[in-house]
């Protein structure tokens, strides 16, 4: 497999070229991002809302709601603990969206490169 080419497949629909094929995997992407960063607002609300439903709500505790989240969805886990039933079933949730928005963009990707390669040998024959 020749890697340079595939950096420049994935690369070309952020600079150059603007077929079709390259719409739709803009389109793919730009919605798992704005749908994980919605997803991310919700989930540090919710955990704010009713993490401090005891304590008085501060702007600190919002942060650390925040850097709870983004841990979540960046790396899958969290050295922070949530400590309640609600907090471990965001957790679950933010773990199984990580790993659909993995396994969303490997195939948005590999779906591009293959109709792009569909299309190069159309375009040769």
């Amino acid at each position: 497999m020749n890697w340079g080419r595939v950096w420049v497949e994935i690369k070309d629909p952020f600079t150059t070229e603007d077929t079709f094929h390259h719409r739709r995997l803009h389109a793919r992407v730009f919605g798992i991002l704005i749908t994980t960063l919605i997803l991310g607002f919700f989930v540090t609300w919710t955990m704010w809302a009713f993490h401090g439903l005891e304590k008085s709500r501060s702007m600190e505790e919002l942060l650390e709601c925040a850097v709870w989240t983004a841990s979540q969805l960046l790396t899958g886990g969290s050295s922070l603990q949530t400590g309640s039933a609600l907090g471990h079933a965001l957790e679950v949730l933010l773990e199984l969206w990580a790993i659909t928005v993995v396994a969303a963009l490997a195939a948005s990707v590999a779906a591009f490169l293959m109709q792009k390669d569909a299309t190069n040998r159309q375009q040769t024959t």
